[in-house]
């Protein structure tokens, strides 16, 4: 299964085509294959944690992500979002989701 999982995920190429432009292909390092029933299970399964570094409100679906708060002070609201903001960039750095 590791063997399948490795072929899935390696030696994946893209490339931009624009009306008669096409540019070269690169080669993928990271991510999962758009399209196919396997990415939202298998990006469901890498961030199935997020949630618990939240300090708000966070709900999943498919290939996305929701966080929410809600305070009657403007004050505390934004600095809610922004501690929350820093929560799931922490989390997200520390899986190495935000490089490319």
């Amino acid at each position: 299964m590791v063997n399948w999982f490795h072929s899935y995920l390696s030696n994946r190429f893209q490339r931009i085509k624009s009306s008669c432009v096409s540019l070269p292909w690169k080669s993928i390092h990271k991510g999962v294959p758009q399209g196919s029933g396997l990415s939202p299970l298998l990006f469901d399964l890498f961030i199935h944690d997020l949630p618990k570094s939240c300090n708000s409100f966070c709900s999943q679906f498919a290939d996305d992500l929701n966080s929410s708060v809600a305070d009657k002070d403007h004050n505390v609201l934004v600095t809610k979002l922004q501690d929350n903001f820093t929560a799931i960039k922490a989390f997200c750095s520390e899986k190495r989701l935000d490089r490319y």
